[in-house]
């Protein structure tokens, strides 16, 4: 009997031991960094998963104003309308008009003059004026 007792008290002084106590935090400690990576990576996953669901809806409207568009061009007044604003073409027995603004007149003017060549400067130069 009494070496039962002093079994367990030895298991009693092992565990309330210095060594045991440190050990038991040393646990404790890697346990909770382990706890708090985890949230951490929830977090981001969290932060993750809600970017991926903007990113999927606005792709989801693109494909809705795609397919409105590609229904649109498909459609013989769509081709019509789209080859008018991209390519100015006219059908047969109508004419194109373009209206300019007189500030983006004197522009086209200006850059015209601007585009001497350095050739035509040299002529230009040895060449009598009027």
């Amino acid at each position: 009997m009494k070496a039962s007792f002093e079994k367990g008290h030895t298991l009693k002084s092992f565990f309330y031991s210095r060594t045991s106590i440190v050990i038991l935090a040393v646990i404790s400690i890697f346990t909770i960094l382990s706890v708090i990576s985890i949230f951490e990576k929830r977090k981001e996953a969290k932060t993750q998963a809600t970017i991926a669901e903007k990113r999927l809806l606005d792709l989801q409207e693109r494909k809705e104003t795609l397919t409105k568009d590609i229904a649109h061009i498909n459609d013989k007044t769509g081709k019509e309308e789209l080859l008018r604003d991209r390519f100015h073409v006219v059908a047969p027995g109508e004419e194109l008009v373009v209206i300019v603004d007189e500030n983006d007149k004197e522009e086209t003017n200006l850059n015209v003059k601007a585009e001497v060549s350095f050739w035509d400067t040299i002529r230009n130069f040895f060449t009598p004026s009027n």
